[in-house]
């Protein structure tokens, strides 16, 4: 459709800038680091 046409940059704009910022945010943050350490703990002393 001409609609879908004329969104087709804007949305691949907007999801290279979304890429850009998820990998901006993936860097793990010491409280994720945390967690996920705590995470790990908690399964192997289940294990």
């Amino acid at each position: 459709s001409v609609a879908r046409c004329r969104l087709a940059p804007f949305l691949r704009v907007a999801r290279c800038r979304l890429a850009r910022l998820w990998r901006g945010c993936r860097q793990p943050s010491p409280v994720e680091a945390f967690l996920s350490d705590l995470c790990h703990y908690l399964v192997a002393r289940q294990g």
